[in-house]
């Protein structure tokens, strides 16, 4: 799904990162001072003794470099506790800058000083044994009435209509009848339908030869190729396969011994190492023309899965090229309200995993549908929530617990994207 606007913080930042540092004039530093003449006492230390963590009291705005200018390296929860680096004293408001990271500060007026261990979770946070942080549900074609509360939905009075298509993040309400959704709006639950996402995933490879013999099942309910039919097996679509040869042109040989229509599978292909890339370096091949996706570290690949890139109407096709990821944030909503270019207006809430590469076009799970491996999207590349998740920890910039979006740095680089297309179409 391409996403025409950065809904929480992505357009700020890229806003905040074109500002020149120093630009606004921000006050000099006072260092940790040392004694300049016999028996002149040392300025305090900025920081407590005994200080490991800093307390982040709200949500805040890490700065790559210490000063209000800077640019943004991320955000992070309000409860998080941030490993406390050094510190020096700044006379810019914050009364002090600390360092929590590579190129990451935060000011000293946001944090509180902590003799805890640093601490926080992991955003989104996954509870349990789903592969999605959230419930869902899907408002159906036509719309369904919101109402204020429980009892405006039992009187039927409703507040407004909710377009058919919207997605939104929900919670259960006691007595079953009804859902909350995030607006603080109540619906009927028998009048919407609950999204869980596809429990698909791809491939970690155990060696980069599995890579030639790995192969997705692409359509429905696949026969197997046997002279006795009782002997046929219905291959599930996007199962996986290991291919061991190919004894006559269009037919694939299985590990056990069964037979495949070569058209009925999807191979994905193993790419050279683009000139950008360094020779241990991680990053991201992505073919539209086999939906696929194979994940290297330099030459080696790693990870093999089936995504579903942009359709061709509407102008809605992935983009081609090379691109670095430039923000990876945990969860936004994706929206097209109000563009013109669209027949229909579309809102879709907590996408999670998501990781932009071109503009707005990025990585992230895809909880509505289950067609991995076909063209689906407005332009992003939509991956199953396992895979998403995946990703999302393998990529660069590394996300630290209780960080809820980053951005790379002098020092940590996003990681490359290439999109190509091998079917030539």
């Amino acid at each position: 799904m391409r996403q025409k606007r950065v809904r929480q913080w992505g357009q700020a930042a890229c806003a905040a990162g074109a500002l020149a540092l120093g630009a606004l004039g921000v006050g000099p530093w006072v260092a940790d001072a040392q004694p300049t003449a016999p028996g002149e006492a040392a300025a305090p230390p900025v920081l407590p003794a005994g200080t490991q963590s800093l307390e982040v009291r709200r949500g805040l705005i890490v700065r790559s470099s210490p000063q209000t200018a800077a640019d943004i390296r991320g955000r992070v929860r309000g409860g998080t506790r941030l490993p406390a680096g050094r510190a020096m004293r700044t006379t810019d408001g914050c009364g002090y800058w600390a360092s929590v990271g590579v190129d990451a500060w935060v000011c000293g007026t946001d944090v509180q000083p902590s003799s805890r261990p640093p601490d926080g979770e992991p955003f989104p946070i996954l509870r349990g044994r789903g592969w999605l942080p959230h419930s869902y549900l899907i408002v159906p074609d036509g719309g369904v009435d919101a109402y204020a509360s429980p009892e405006a939905a039992l009187a039927r009075t409703p507040t407004e209509r909710l377009p058919g298509g919207w997605m939104r993040r929900v919670s259960a309400v006691p007595g079953g009848e009804l859902y909350r959704i995030s607006e603080g709006l109540f619906v009927h639950r028998n009048e919407v339908r609950r999204l869980h996402g596809s429990p698909f995933q791809g491939e970690e490879l155990a060696s980069p030869d599995r890579l030639a013999t790995l192969a997705f099942v692409a359509r429905d309910r696949v026969r197997t190729l046997h002279a006795n039919r009782r002997q046929q097996r219905t291959l599930a679509r996007l199962t996986a396969l290991q291919i061991t040869g190919e004894p006559e042109p269009g037919v694939l040989q299985l590990a056990d011994g069964q037979r495949v229509a070569a058209s009925d599978v999807v191979r994905p292909p193993r790419s050279p190492r683009p000139s950008a890339v360094g020779a241990t370096e991680r990053w991201i091949d992505v073919d539209v023309g086999t939906q696929t996706m194979v994940v290297y570290e330099g030459d080696r690949p790693v990870y093999a899965t089936l995504v579903s890139t942009g359709r061709r109407e509407r102008d809605h096709a992935t983009p081609l090229g090379e691109f670095r990821i430039w923000i990876k944030v945990g969860t936004t909503t994706m929206d097209d309200i109000g563009n013109a270019n669209e027949s229909e207006d579309y809102s879709v809430e907590a996408v999670p995993w998501v990781q932009y590469f071109d503009g707005s076009v990025g990585f992230h799970a895809a909880y509505w549908h289950r067609r991995f491996g076909n063209r689906m999207s407005h332009g992003c590349v939509n991956l199953s929530p396992k895979d998403a998740r995946w990703l999302y920890g393998f990529t660069t910039p590394v996300v630290p617990d209780g960080w809820v979006a980053v951005h790379p740095s002098a020092n940590e680089r996003g990681t490359f994207v290439r999109v190509r297309d091998t079917s030539g179409g």
